[in-house]
């Protein structure tokens, strides 16, 4: 297999901490021990190092996606039951307060998500099954899809959407359960040589448990015509056979934020499965916009493509770059770096109109040449005048004015701040304690 291109950095936070999340401002682990092989499966490895924060697992997986699959379960048996019994959990909390439990919405997402999951993915499934009843641990195949759908269904608006006769309606968000998530890009005049620097900020609250199961997978997939496809790794969770973030050999990354909205439906492919397929089948970033509009989606969230162009790296046609792209059950809206949409963003109310606040709009869109970000708030209109999160219209009580909110000013916000402060050299703060997040001085690119 290829090895990565080192061309395109990809930070990823893994944080899940119990504390609102910094994007730009990471929380480095120092480890004394190093990655070391515990187990082998044919051509694939399983390797592990402890660390401060726990256990960090790498498996490296290579064939059909099948022999992937059966890989996975064989290597990972131990520790899948328990994993799979985190995300089981997350399903019974979520929907608790409607009375309901994991037994009776299961089966309603596996019958409305499954038929949009491309087979081969399911065919991988299946060997997980194999391979972890090989090492002695028998796994129900319908729970293996617990970890995706959970991941698709936490940022839902409405629960009743899963249940087999509808429900009361309304939004909830469990308390036990809170993703603030935010990604950057940045590439051109903002970084070293002009390479391009992407992170994914995934911020689960710690209590899920769910980070005790932190896995990095590599993949060296190849087609049933024994066509290879693209190398490429994931960041997520032992038992997630899905994406949460990743980055492939050809220099594309992918980042997801969740982005709670009205406009939704169970009738889609999972965000966590689309992302693999993005990975495994595209070379650059045309191509991957390409096979995200092509999906179909279920709910709100806001997504980060970004290509480093590794193949041409070095050479006058080398363009790195990256894209913001919202989308809703109905909408898939794609937004470049400066952006004049973006740059001229006002707050809307439910029906699109725009709000006036002391008889002004309310800008709230900021925007950088050489760079992409996002946390919650959508900024096509389309797609926020049905959005709940970041104060949206359609949220109880809701003014609709998105900027005096934690998700804008501590993730959104910020990181427009962090990056300008780069270019220009300037001391950064965090908005609620003052501490500082970035020195001042002389302008530096991003290294």
């Amino acid at each position: 297999m290829k090895r990565f291109s080192m061309h395109l950095l990809f930070i990823v936070l893994f944080l899940c901490s119990a504390g609102r999340s910094y994007s730009l401002v990471p929380k480095v682990i120092d480890t004394e021990g190093k990655l070391e092989v515990v187990a082998t499966e044919g051509p694939a490895k399983l390797m592990e190092m402890q660390t401060p924060e726990g256990k960090f697992r790498v498996v490296l997986l290579e064939g059909t996606h099948r022999e992937m699959g059966r890989q996975y379960g064989k290597l990972l048996a131990p520790v899948l039951s328990e994993s799979l019994t985190v995300f089981r959990n997350l399903i019974d909390r979520k929907v608790y307060d409607f009375g309901s439990s994991y037994e009776v919405v299961m089966p309603v997402l596996h019958k409305k998500m499954n038929p949009h999951i491309p087979p081969r993915f399911g065919e991988e499934i299946k060997g997980i099954v194999e391979g972890a009843k090989e090492a002695g641990v028998e796994i129900d195949e319908q729970l293996l899809y617990s970890g995706i759908y959970m991941s698709n269904i936490s940022d839902a608006y409405d629960l009743s959407v899963m249940l087999p006769r509808g429900g009361r309606g309304g939004a909830y968000v469990p308390k036990d359960h809170i993703p603030s998530c935010s990604f950057f890009a940045a590439w051109g005049s903002r970084a070293e040589d002009g390479k391009l620097y992407a992170s994914r900020d995934l911020d689960w609250h710690k209590m899920t448990g769910i980070s005790d199961y932190k896995i990095v997978t590599v993949y060296a997939p190849v087609g049933r015509n024994g066509k290879k496809l693209n190398g490429y790794m994931t960041v997520g969770a032992a038992g997630l056979p899905g994406a949460l973030a990743g980055m492939n050999e050809k220099g594309i990354a992918v980042a997801e934020v969740g982005a709670v909205n009205s406009e939704e439906t169970l009738d889609g492919t999972p965000w966590t499965i689309m992302l693999r397929d993005i990975l495994e089948r595209s070379s650059d970033l045309d191509e991957a916009v390409r096979i995200m509009k092509k999906t179909r989606k279920t709910l709100g969230y806001n997504f980060m493509i970004a290509d480093g162009d590794a193949d041409r790296y070095g050479s006058k046609n080398w363009s790195p770059g990256a894209v913001a792209v919202e989308t809703d059950a109905e909408h898939t809206i794609v937004f470049k770096a400066g952006d004049p949409r973006e740059k001229g963003a006002k707050a809307v109310d439910k029906n699109g109109k725009v709000i006036l606040k002391d008889g002004k709009p309310i800008f709230y869109g900021l925007s950088l040449d050489d760079a992409v970000f996002r946390a919650d708030a959508a900024i096509a209109k389309d797609i926020r005048k049905t959005q709940s999160a970041d104060n949206g219209p359609i949220r109880y009580n809701s003014d609709g004015d998105p900027t005096d909110t934690s998700a804008y000013k501590e993730r959104y916000e910020l990181q427009y701040r962090i990056l300008n402060g780069f270019e220009k050299g300037l001391e950064v703060r965090r908005p609620d304690n003052g501490e500082i997040v970035l020195e001042g001085g002389s302008p530096r690119k991003i290294g």
